[in-house]
């Protein structure tokens, strides 16, 4: 009895496992002034204001599924990548499509950022909060997205003249988002070659 693998199938649900195991690992960071401080990943996210979380307990009940998701997806990639059934395809499908809409979520959630601090800045306060508190004026705003450095100045007014505050913004990308990118790689061959192997054996 001959047995047939789908090697880039194991190797990509061992890289989910792996990036299952780091749950606790920041894929991206925002740093805003060493005052507030966001470590995000689809598995955990924080949002630490004077290092205290500020972000509310179903946030952790929501990336707690996503996580789970992730481990049952790479385990059902371990089961298609062991069989060329036809059904083997949707069960590396399903481990495909965990990490993909992950880095997709994670992306989202920085383009909405980049976009509440950069173009919408002023649009935003003025409209839910009519405006900043104690004369303050925002003199400039540059938001990085994604990857790189940034700043926020704002002018206050004090006694009979004003302060000019900087805050500088910070993001990077970790060794774990490169991580997934690599699962995902690793998870769209496997999906591929699993098409061609299931094709050969019917």
């Amino acid at each position: 009895m001959t047995v047939r693998v789908n090697p880039l199938g194991l190797a990509a649900a061992a890289s989910l496992f792996i990036l299952a195991y780091f749950r606790e690992a920041a894929w991206w960071t925002v740093n805003i002034g060493d005052i507030a401080i966001l470590n995000a990943s689809p598995f955990k996210v924080t949002f630490n204001i004077t290092n205290i979380n500020i972000l509310p307990p179903i946030i952790d009940y929501l990336t707690l599924g996503a996580w789970l998701a992730v481990i049952v997806g790479a385990g059902l990639m371990i089961l298609g990548s062991l069989t060329d059934k036809k059904w083997s395809k949707s069960l590396v499908s399903f481990g495909l499509s965990k990490i993909t809409w992950e880095l997709i979520g994670l992306v989202v959630v920085a383009v909405l950022l980049y976009v509440a601090l950069g173009p919408m800045f002023n649009t935003l306060v003025n409209t839910f909060t009519g405006g900043l508190p104690g004369g303050l004026q925002v003199l400039e705003h540059k938001t990085p997205f994604l990857v790189g450095e940034g700043l926020i100045q704002m002018r206050m007014p004090q006694g009979g003249g004003a302060v000019v505050i900087s805050v500088p913004l910070k993001a990077n990308i970790t060794e774990y988002f490169m991580m997934a990118v690599m699962a995902l790689a690793l998870s769209i061959a496997a999906r591929i070659y699993q098409g061609r192997f299931v094709g050969k054996a019917h």
